[in-house]
């Protein structure tokens, strides 16, 4: 259904009761001015439901979406809400994104099977989850969900299980913001430029909550990226990956038993890695990072030698506010990933708080 702001005059309100009727929520605004109308005159507002409220306690919510992506999706745009959890139909997500220039909510909540995949082929577009009722937005299938246009945020949604990548990004201007991916068959999200097109681009990834899985986070052919505040949790490789030349910027993210590389900064990209908490399982095939490109890194902190980059100083890259290291681990668990949490990120969450518990800010003793 969709929900717009509307002016007008008493007649033209009157039209408007009866479109709402057929299932669209208008907000409207009428002077009612010599309209011969009973209520007298001055303004009248007719509204659809309020939004869900949020788990009781501190928003996970308040904190800043920054760097690459700092994008507007479909803010101030019309509403539209899914009412059915099929993938066709009225009420469908395929049908909420037919069309640009609006924000995508939920007013069901339980899982979507992705057997075809999904596109965002149209610009200005949010798909937010925060309103969904329990469980929330859940992801699974065959098949993913790709953003082929540009300026478009995913929010609070989840993706278990899927035959490919979770979520796939081939646009200029892509936020992806508390979202939890695991059990891909391909990578978690991947930010690739394959084509070489250009035209993918100016993205973040914040205080989502990746793995376990074998390939977590690509970002590749000449995308600019910024991952921030994010778990990487047990994956084998790409935690995350930045080669052929992507540039970019991971910060304040904790990357967590890792089994094959932690962060792997490919030959030919460029890449800042600031301030990050590793924390190393057994004994992985690597290192936590792999600095093979062009890297500045300071601040990082774990129970493990950490690789100094071969830059002096810090490539210049959007802002993202950063916090020392086990500040933000703090921050990352208490607020990342899809709300209200399932019991895979609690698991995964409850683990990293214990192994942390007793981490330094100091390099780990020889």
């Amino acid at each position: 259904m969709m929900r717009a702001r509307w002016t007008g005059t008493a007649a033209e309100v009157g039209l408007a009761l009866a479109v709402a009727a057929a299932g669209f929520y208008i907000t409207a605004t009428a002077t009612l001015e010599n309209a011969g109308c009973p209520w007298g005159s001055g303004p009248l507002a007719f509204r659809s439901k309020s939004p869900a409220p949020q788990e009781a306690g501190p928003s996970p919510f308040d904190v800043p979406t920054e760097g690459y992506g700092k994008v507007t999706g479909g803010e101030g745009k019309p509403v539209v809400e899914v009412t059915t959890t099929s993938l066709t139909g009225p009420g469908s997500l395929t049908e909420a994104l037919s069309g640009g220039d609006r924000i995508v909510r939920f007013k069901v909540g339980g899982t979507f099977k992705l057997d075809q995949k999904l596109t965002v082929s149209h610009a200005n577009v949010t798909i937010d989850g925060r309103d969904a009722p329990a469980p929330g937005v859940n992801f699974t299938g065959k098949e993913r969900l790709l953003i082929a246009s540009n300026n478009v945020i995913l929010r609070n949604l989840r993706f278990r299980g899927m035959g490919g990548d979770g979520i796939a990004c081939q646009g200029d201007g892509i936020i992806v913001d508390h979202c939890s991916v695991s059990d891909t068959k391909d990578g978690s999200i991947d930010m690739t430029d394959w084509q070489k097109t250009g035209k993918v681009k100016n993205c973040t990834i914040s205080y989502c909550i990746l793995g376990p899985t074998n390939k977590v986070q690509l970002n590749s052919v000449l995308p600019t990226a910024s991952v921030h505040h994010t778990i990487f949790y047990k994956g084998v490789q790409r935690n995350p990956q930045y080669n052929a030349g992507a540039c970019g910027d991971v910060r304040n993210c904790i990357v967590y038993g890792w089994k094959g590389e932690g962060i792997d900064i490919n030959a030919g990209s460029t890449v800042n890695v600031i301030r990050n908490v590793f924390f190393q399982l057994g004994q992985p095939k690597r290192g936590p990072l792999r600095a093979d490109g062009q890297v500045y890194a300071e601040g990082n902190v774990g129970n493990v030698d950490i690789a100094k980059g071969s830059a002096s100083t810090p490539y210049a890259e959007p802002k993202v506010t950063t916090q020392p290291a086990l500040e933000a681990a703090k921050l990352v668990l208490e607020k990342s990933g899809c709300w209200p949490r399932d019991d895979v990120d609690r698991k995964i969450v409850s683990e990293i708080q214990g192994a942390l518990a007793g981490l330094s800010d100091k390099p780990p003793k020889k």
